[in-house]
């Protein structure tokens, strides 16, 4: 069936709208509502099967994902840590240890992959506080904003520049250099960073640690156990199992598919009985290691002799565990580990632990084993935030070998010896034949759901474009912003891509307003450059949302932030953002005012 080019234009259009819906209702994983996208405008004839799929041989896509791999090689190396360890300790004061972090932080950030650098990083930020009693609430932002500042400084520092690096190879156009972001990249590295050291501080939250929430009474957990056959429980009431339940509230009792709610002091206790307790991780820990006779689900007991930990793990945004239960997600049997509670800020879940919908960002406590501690290492899927020593599996002469190839490769680069593409090929088979790596550290190193949404952008950006909708907004750009000249067309393309970051994500933002960004460009007559690189800023310099940027989720449930936190800290930096990054790209790109 062929559609007009006002029908196909107005059917894009709702699609996008639809695959935004979806992303920000997060009804699926976004690899497949991009999926869906693709497969629907495949379908209407917007762009053909081999545009659909013509992100899978784009070669800054797959820069991405051989960045992806050499990324986690260098994490495993002892390097980083020492580093961190050496200028960390030295810090006085917390202005002195915010500002070091911050500018050590920004500049790793600009050569590694931000996701593993804070994942890394939270144990030893949030130790740091906890030694010298300062909240996490007023670190964690600062560590997240100042990876995603850092990461503008060069092409690989995050997947946005690459993308739209890779947007550009597919119009014919040429990509940029690997310093190309940086003379605006280390300004706005600058900017954040005396923002947060002089003014961002003082609008941080300075709330309890919900890590230490562990500890104390302030942070409830919901927790789920099972009075077992021999506890001293069975036959008694709940105000005569006071001893056992200390600091700990029995919410819910399951018995024989009865459900007893709320639970009355005398009520009776019996053997097998479910029960959904409210308390600390300490008083629920306590509960399960002593002698009431209770044990986890699917765990008959506690023995601290066998070595089990107590960890905390935040999810993360592509994670297979989120909008499922850990039921249906299969936890146990997939890591081995016992979900023993789970903290979601200002919400209380009155639910069993397995029938609670997981979301990204959550905190799950979780009873693991050495076993389960090494596959919580090897997954995507979330990230261990309580325990700060990391096997570090690359020592010696190969660490510094790892590191030491990775700046050579980037120096051939600068010069324009080869393309980032074919050294990371190289780099690749060179870690793998110096054994830092195989095949399988290369499949748990990669987050497909993030590779996917990627190569499927590709097809996305060629069906805004095919089908003229980017000539019309284009247009609508002009009619909105004409009479303020070139200037105003790229502070319109700034807001959508930024607001469109707010809304989903950085990937999908720059997806969607690069087309609209190069027709602007055309409408106006003005360096198609210019546009691409205000993309390219305007989709990652969101720091008003925990969902515009995956590291802002990271650390929001660790910090026990709430979205208006951001807000507040975030939107002056924002507006200031967009000032600077304008006026500053009007400067090098010669366009007046």
């Amino acid at each position: 069936m062929e559609f007009s080019e006002t029908t196909l234009q107005w059917l894009v259009a709702g699609i996008i709208i639809l695959l935004v819906t979806g992303l920000v209702r997060e009804i699926w994983r976004p690899s497949m509502l991009f999926f869906l996208a693709l497969l629907l405008l495949t379908t209407i004839g917007a762009i053909t099967p081999d545009e659909m799929m013509s992100g899978f041989s784009n070669t800054q896509i797959g820069t991405v994902v051989l960045l992806l791999v050499i990324g986690n090689v260098i994490n495993q190396t002892t390097i980083v840590p020492a580093l961190f360890d050496r200028l960390f300790k030295y810090a006085k004061s917390y202005k002195s240890f915010m500002s070091q972090m911050m500018l050590t932080v920004g500049t790793s950030s600009a050569l590694m992959n931000n996701t593993p650098l804070v994942a890394m990083l939270i144990p030893y930020v949030y130790n740091w506080g906890k030694k010298n009693n300062i909240s996490p609430s007023k670190l964690l932002i600062p560590l997240s904003y100042a990876t995603i500042a850092g990461g503008m400084i060069t092409v690989i520092g995050t997947s946005t520049n690459l993308i739209v690096n890779g947007l550009m190879e597919s119009e014919g156009m040429k990509p940029f250099s690997l310093f190309a972001f940086a003379p605006i990249g280390v300004v706005v590295m600058v900017v954040v960073w005396l923002y947060m050291v002089f003014i961002g501080n003082k609008i941080l939250p300075d709330k309890t640690d919900p890590l230490q929430a562990v500890k104390d009474e302030s942070k409830s957990f919901i927790a789920e156990v099972v009075i077992g056959e021999d506890s001293p429980l069975h036959g008694s009431t709940l105000i005569e199992s006071t001893q056992f339940f200390q600091k700990v509230l029995v919410v819910t009792i399951h018995r024989s598919g009865r459900v007893i709610s709320p639970v009355e002091p005398d009520e009776m206790l019996q053997k097998g009985d479910q029960l959904i307790l409210k308390g600390t991780t300490e008083a629920i820990t306590k509960l399960i290691s002593g002698t009431a006779g209770v044990h986890i689900p699917q765990m008959k007991a506690y023995d601290p002799i066998q070595d089990f930990d107590l960890v905390e793990i935040v999810v993360s945004y592509n994670s297979s565990l989120a909008h499922k239960t850990l039921k249906d997600a299969k936890f146990r049997s997939i890591y081995g580990g016992n979900i023993v509670a789970i903290h979601r800020e200002d919400e209380n879940i009155m639910t069993g632990v397995d029938e609670v919908k997981i979301e990204a960002g959550d905190v799950l406590m979780v009873l693991a084993g050495p076993d389960a501690m090494k596959k919580f290492k090897e997954t995507a899927d979330f990230y261990v935030i309580s325990k700060v020593s990391q096997e570090r599996s690359i020592g010696g002469w190969k660490s510094w070998a790892v590191g030491g190839s990775f700046l050579f490769i980037l120096a051939l680069n600068t010069v324009g010896l080869a393309n980032l593409f074919t050294l990371c090929l190289w780099l690749g088979g060179f870690y793998y034949l110096l054994r830092v790596t195989n095949f399988r550290a290369v499949q748990r190193s990669l987050d497909v759901d993030l590779v996917l949404v990627l190569a499927f952008s590709i097809g996305l950006g060629k069906a805004i474009k095919n089908t003229g909708l980017a000539d019309t907004a284009a247009q609508a750009m002009n009619d909105w912003f004409g009479q303020f000249g070139v200037v105003g067309a790229l502070v319109g393309v700034y807001l959508l891509s930024n607001v469109l970051t707010q809304l989903i994500s950085n990937a999908a933002s720059a997806t969607i307003a690069f087309p609209v960004a190069i027709a602007t460009a055309q409408v106006f007559g003005a360096d198609i450059t210019a546009f691409a690189m205000t993309v390219a800023f305007a989709a990652s310099l969101d720091f008003s949302t925990p969902i515009g940027y995956q590291t802002n989720l990271m650390v929001y449930g660790p910090g026990g932030y709430k979205f208006l936190d951001y807000m507040r800290v975030g939107i002056p930096l924002n507006l200031g953002l967009l000032i600077i990054v304008i006026s500053m790209i009007c400067w090098l790109y010669g366009i007046g005012w």
